[in-house]
C-alpha cells in the first residue's frame, strides 16, 4: 500500500502539480480500497484517479498545507513565477452594478429600469467597450487573498462553483495582496465544495457586497416572485374609496334633504360671495391715490385691478361640481360676475 500511496503522489505533483499531505493521501488511498472492496482490484491508474477526484472536492483548508509564497497577502508587490493550485472560495463581477446582478439573480429585473442615461446609444465608435472584471477569493488552505481579472480569462465564466480548483501559473504580479491575472495564468480544474456552494452562492455574495439580508434559496428552486406593485396599488385605491364613500355618506346625513332644495347651496354659495367681497373691499381700501386725482392708481393698485381681473377670470370658469348644485349653476356664476364686476369699477370710481 505504501508504494501505490508513493506513486499516486508523484502522479499528482508530475501531472497536476498538486501538492497534498502524505498523511491525507494515504488515508484517501485506504478508504477508496476499502470503498472497492477486497474483490475488486483497483490498478495504480484507477487509483490516481479516484484519488484527483476526491482532491477537487475537497476544502483546502482542511489539509492545512500551504502552497504559495509565504507573507504574499501582506506584501506591498511580489512577482510570481511558477505553478501553484488554489481554491476559489467565491467571486463577483465588479464592472457591473451589484444591485442589477441581484435583481437579475433574483427574477425581478425589468427593462424599463435599465433605461438611463449610462444605457441610451451615446458611446463614440473609438471608445472601448467595458468588458467583464472578476473577482474572485482565493486560498491555498492557509492564506486568503484576491485575485483580479485584469485582462479577458475565456476559462473563466458565471457557472464557476465555489470550491473549484484553479491552476495558476507563468508569471504574476501580486500587488497589495490581489493577484493580477491574465489568459495565460489561469486553468481550470473543476470541481466544487459542498458547504462553500451553499454558503458562497452568487445571491448570497450579491447580498454580502450590498449589505442587505440574505435570502435563503435553495438549490434548483425558483427566485422567489416579485411583489407586485400594481396589486398594492389597487388595494390602496380600494381602500381609499371605502373611506371616501363613508365620508360622503356622513355629509349627505347631515344635509339630508336641504342639498335636494337648492337652499343649502344658496347659503354655502352666499358665504362664498361674502367672503370674496371682503376680500376685495379690502385690497380697495389699502390703494393709494395721487393728491392731484381721484383716479389715477399707483403701479399696486394695478396690480390689484389685474389680480381682480384674473380672478375675475378664473371664477367665470368654475366647474359645476365645485358650486355644488344641478339646477342654480348658471345663476351663481352670473350673480360671482357681477359681484366682481362691481368692485371692479368701485375701485376705479373711488
Amino acid at each position: 500500500m505504501h508504494s501505490v500511496v508513493t506513486t499516486a503522489q508523484s502522479w499528482l505533483l508530475s501531472s497536476w502539480h498538486v501538492r497534498v499531505p502524505f498523511a491525507w493521501l494515504e488515508a484517501c488511498v485506504q478508504w477508496i480500497q476499502e470503498e472497492a472492496g477486497e474483490a475488486a482490484h483497483l490498478s495504480q491508474q484507477q487509483v490516481n484517479q479516484l484519488v484527483l477526484d476526491q482532491w477537487l472536492l475537497t476544502d483546502l483548508r482542511d489539509l492545512d498545507f500551504p502552497v504559495l509564497p509565504e507573507g504574499l497577502a501582506q506584501a506591498q508587490k511580489t512577482q510570481l513565477n511558477g505553478i501553484f493550485c488554489v481554491q476559489v472560495d467565491s467571486f463577483l463581477d465588479i464592472s457591473q452594478p451589484a444591485y442589477g446582478q441581484l435583481q437579475k439573480w433574483r427574477g425581478t429585473d425589468c427593462a424599463n429600469d435599465e433605461v438611463s442615461a449610462v444605457t441610451q446609444a451615446t458611446q463614440r465608435p473609438w471608445e472601448a467597450k467595458t468588458t467583464r472584471m472578476m473577482l474572485l477569493q482565493v486560498t491555498d488552505g492557509v492564506q486568503s487573498l484576491e485575485a483580479m481579472e485584469y485582462r479577458p480569462i475565456p476559462a473563466l465564466s458565471a457557472t464557476l462553483r465555489p470550491g473549484a480548483k484553479l491552476q495558476l501559473q507563468g508569471q504574476m504580479v501580486c500587488r497589495l495582496g490581489v493577484l493580477l491575472l491574465g489568459p495565460s495564468n489561469v486553468k481550470i480544474l473543476g470541481g466544487e465544495v459542498e458547504e462553500l456552494v451553499d454558503r458562497n452562492n452568487m445571491g448570497k455574495v450579491l447580498c454580502r457586497t450590498l449589505g442587505v439580508p440574505e435570502v435563503q434559496q435553495q438549490e434548483g428552486e425558483e427566485p422567489p416572485p416579485a411583489p407586485q406593485q400594481g396589486n398594492q396599488e389597487m388595494e390602496d385605491l380600494d381602500l381609499n374609496d371605502a373611506e371616501l364613500l363613508a365620508s360622503l355618506e356622513g355629509q349627505n346625513e347631515v344635509v339630508g334633504s336641504v342639498q335636494d332644495s337648492g337652499y343649502g347651496t344658496l347659503q354655502e354659495s352666499s358665504s362664498m360671495s361674502s367672503s370674496i367681497r371682503s376680500q376685495f373691499s379690502s385690497r380697495s381700501t389699502t390703494s393709494n391715490r395721487t393728491p392731484r386725482s381721484g383716479l389715477t392708481h399707483t403701479n399696486g393698485s394695478v396690480r390689484d385691478g389685474q389680480q381682480q381681473m384674473r380672478g375675475f377670470f378664473l371664477i367665470s370658469h368654475l366647474p359645476a361640481r365645485l358650486v355644488k348644485t344641478s339646477t342654480n349653476t348658471m345663476w351663481w356664476k352670473t350673480f360671482l360676475m357681477r359681484t366682481l364686476m362691481s368692485f371692479r369699477w368701485r375701485n376705479w370710481i373711488m
